[in-house]
């Protein structure tokens, strides 16, 4: 069960990185257009779209990182409550 749970964190690290390079690809080149008011309407959603990506990508980042230092606290926890008895 924890092999399956650190395969899917890993996938979830993945995909996070995976969707912040367009992320960060689609907000930047649309930002200055967007600051200064000029932008298209493709290039306004292309910049939600950027943000969003970006969003996601660090919202899936996060996630992975706690459940691995959760799984990585309760093992070394465990492994001490064992040493000790």
């Amino acid at each position: 069960m924890k092999k399956i749970v650190y395969i899917l964190n890993s996938i979830a690290l993945l995909t996070g990185f995976s969707l912040l390079i367009p992320g960060i690809i689609y907000y930047s080149s649309t930002f200055w257009e967007n600051y200064y008011h000029i932008a298209t309407d493709l290039q306004q959603d292309l910049n939600v779209l950027g943000l969003s990506l970006l969003l996601v990508g660090i919202v899936f980042i996060v996630l992975s990182i706690i459940t691995f230092l959760v799984l990585g606290f309760k093992s070394i926890t465990k492994k001490y409550s064992n040493f000790n008895k």
